[in-house]
């Protein structure tokens, strides 16, 4: 679909300004965003609509976080990501989970999760992840994973997952627990499968293009559904899991009153 030429013209000089902040050559977005050097240009000056993986390497290039681009088309501004704060964030919860982990490559043995995935992730250089790696580095931070994908999107905070880990290897208790949490890891599974289906059903209660708010009521789920990176059943996938997680901790929340 054709871009009106103010919105083109708007974009055109965001991203301008924003490559001269950060001091990089057309080469270098274009590098750090994996498009081509002559998609960048197109996006700046052409006359037909930007592929949805384009404006994903514009935004991963310049730094600003998903749907920026889409946000300048409509008369928006960009966000910026990799705050201190983001960094600063999941440093805190690994260090205060365990002094030894203040060693990112201890951290990541220890969670069996990949150095450079964790490194990332505290540079702020990932805003969504696909549903395997986000409950990785969920466990490894032992926090929910709903409450992770909006802080990695810039739009909340970190949310202990309590009792949501089994102890890692090593842990005293690691050998006793292990069969226990596999057993009722198995019912999890059944219960959130139900639940995804029940997010389906809703979904296809509207026609196609309905704007997320009107689907999901929560403004949490409606973020999650607008994640345009991910795949109709990883969307599908977190919504049910952040519904199974406030559902938990309504329950714990009952049970203390």
């Amino acid at each position: 679909m054709p871009i009106p030429t103010e919105a083109r013209r708007r974009l055109a000089a965001f991203m301008e300004e924003r490559r001269t902040e950060l001091r990089m050559r057309w080469q270098d977005v274009a590098a750090a965003g994996r498009i081509s050097l002559k998609a960048l240009h197109a996006a700046r000056t052409g006359t037909s609509g930007i592929r949805p993986l384009t404006q994903r390497g514009i935004e991963d290039g310049l730094r600003w976080a998903p749907g920026s681009v889409q946000a300048i088309l409509s008369g928006g501004e960009p966000r910026e990501l990799g705050s201190p704060h983001h960094g600063d964030a999941l440093i805190g919860r690994r260090t205060s989970l365990n002094p030894r982990w203040r060693s990112r490559a201890e951290f990541a043995a220890a969670a069996g999760v990949s150095e450079d995935l964790i490194r990332r992730a505290e540079l702020g250089e990932i805003t969504t992840l696909a549903d395997r790696e986000l409950h990785a580095l969920a466990d490894a931070y032992q926090v929910t994973a709903g409450s992770l994908a909006a802080f990695l999107a810039g739009e909340g905070d970190l949310q202990p997952a309590h009792g949501s880990t089994p102890p890692p290897d090593g842990h005293p208790h690691a050998a006793a627990t292990r069969a226990v949490w596999q057993h009722v890891e198995g019912i999890a599974d059944t219960a959130m499968r139900a639940l995804e289906e029940q997010v389906r059903a809703e979904i296809r209660a509207f026609p196609p293009g309905t704007p997320p708010h009107a689907i999901f009521p929560s403004s949490a789920e409606a973020h999650l559904w607008a994640l345009g990176a991910l795949t109709e059943d990883e969307r599908v996938s977190l919504i049910a899991r952040a519904r199974a997680e406030h559902a938990a901790r309504e329950a714990a929340r009952r049970r203390i009153s």
